[in-house]
């Protein structure tokens, strides 16, 4: 039987990755202004761990929000997981959810106004950056902003639970 996983190992896993893709980002960035296969792989891999970055703080900043409103919640179910964190909407109240989905939001805006703002525009690597925080952007309007206006309008909060994250 697996030990189950904390959120400071989490916290670890995560801090570590970041480092290593903004350390990446920082030595090898510059390949991606070039033209041929290697700028290709190099904006497309850098890029990615940038978006990756993103998520991840997106994701802290709803364990933060968790965390800050004494939320009930526990840790992802293993080192692996997407997702840092299982909320229970069940024990949890209104406030407490809207403040832990708030604290998600502001994280990937900060993201945005930095990617847009602070990368170099003429490497591919800023563009898939640039790309994938969009794209989180997108999927926080189409997937937690419902779940924002359900608790919004609704007595009950909405089944986030996973049995398993």
């Amino acid at each position: 039987m697996m030990k189950p996983v904390t959120f400071s190992q989490l916290a670890l896993r995560d801090a570590l990755l970041v480092l290593t893709a903004i350390l990446a980002w920082w030595l090898l960035s510059h390949y991606s202004a070039g033209s041929g296969a290697v700028s290709d792989f190099a904006g497309v891999v850098l890029g990615a761990g940038l978006g990756f970055c993103a998520h991840t703080a997106h994701e802290w900043g709803h364990v933060l929000g968790g965390a800050l409103s004494r939320s009930v919640m526990r840790p992802g179910a293993s080192l692996t997981s997407f997702s840092n964190f299982v909320y229970d909407s069940k024990q949890n109240s209104r406030p407490q959810f809207l403040f832990m989905s708030i604290m998600g939001f502001i994280p990937t805006g900060i993201a945005v106004w930095l990617f847009f703002t602070y990368l170099p525009g003429d490497e591919l690597a800023t563009h898939v950056a640039r790309g994938i925080v969009l794209f989180l952007v997108f999927l926080g309007v189409v997937l937690e902003l419902p779940l924002v206006i359900w608790a919004l309008v609704r007595k009950d909060l909405p089944p986030v639970d996973r049995a398993a994250a």
